[in-house]
């Protein structure tokens, strides 16, 4: 939600990581995290929501977290974020399969 009511830290955001045209991306990233959320919590194609979350998730932690290009300190904090992101997309899935398991 702060992406939404605060679009020029969003599009500032997407700059910081080198993500052209910014606003785009912002943009991207404002519609995928908030619609895949809803989609989930509604219910309703929780597959769509949970891999446009996954995807963009993976995206980020490429951008963000490129821990083979550090290191020392920054590269141990870059691998732990990278590792909680692969953790997060895992959870996107589980959730997806388990979405499968109770649809009528």
């Amino acid at each position: 939600m702060n992406k939404l009511f605060d679009f020029t830290a969003a599009v500032a955001e997407q700059e910081h990581f080198g993500l052209h045209p910014a606003w785009l991306w912002a943009v991207l990233a404002i519609v995928i995290e908030v619609g895949g959320s809803l989609l989930v919590v509604t219910g309703r194609l929780v597959w769509l929501g949970a891999g446009g979350l996954g995807v963009l998730t993976f995206v980020a932690m490429l951008v963000a977290n490129n821990f083979w290009s550090m290191a020392g300190q920054d590269r141990f904090m870059a691998l732990n974020a990278f590792l909680e992101h692969l953790g997060l997309i895992a959870g996107l899935v589980l959730v997806s399969i388990r979405a499968e398991e109770t649809s009528p």
